[in-house]
């Protein structure tokens, strides 16, 4: 009975280390970069994947460390209230062309650009039940042909958010025709990760 109660202790500790693991800026960009998946969801339909992903606002925050060697309270102030998404959307079909940009050739090129740079704000909130909330930013990234690949980041105020972040759905419309509209619960996304050290 005592080897019993000593082994569950063992694992209580062994656990709660685990969970406020505290990591330095570099190792917790490894961390979130080796564990990318864990945070992430993938939608297939009609030959477009959708790459839905959630960036810790820590991540931004270890970033601006490493790159301006600041204090963690000063990197993390322009985002300890953001929720960060990122978004990537390919097709196989379309090889090295942009899906979102090239999909009507050069004449629908200008109108594409304008519409993906600027146009989809309203489209992507989140929602529960009759609480919605609008996303504060959005931000189109360019891959100037790089890659297959387009992709954006959105993000929300946290204290917008009336419930646990767990009830709400990240809904995305009108991104692709492909796609039709994205629905995850944000709990698919939204993981714990260790914290971030000074």
């Amino acid at each position: 009975m005592m080897k019993k109660r000593l082994l569950i202790v063992f694992l209580i500790v062994i656990t709660g280390m685990c969970c406020t693991r505290r990591l330095s800026p570099e190792k917790y960009a490894v961390y979130i970069a080796e564990n990318r998946e864990k945070f992430c969801e993938v939608i297939n339909r009609n030959g477009v994947r959708a790459t839905v992903c959630y960036m810790p606002a820590e991540m931004y925050g270890a970033q601006r460390m490493i790159a301006y060697d600041i204090p963690p309270d000063s990197a993390m102030k322009d985002f300890i209230n953001s929720l960060f998404l990122v978004c990537t959307v390919n097709a196989d079909s379309m090889g090295n062309k942009s899906l979102l940009l090239e999909r009507d050739g050069i004449l629908g090129f200008p109108g594409n650009v304008y519409k993906h740079t600027f146009g989809h704000g309203g489209d992507i909130f989140l929602l529960n039940g009759p609480d919605t909330v609008k996303c504060a930013g959005y931000h189109f990234e360019r891959n100037w042909g790089m890659t297959g690949e387009d992709s954006f980041i959105v993000t929300f105020d946290r204290r917008k958010l009336k419930e646990k972040m767990s009830g709400y759905h990240l809904i995305i419309r009108e991104i692709a025709p492909e796609l039709g509209t994205l629905d995850i619960q944000l709990s698919k996304l939204v993981k714990k990760a260790p914290q971030l050290k000074g």
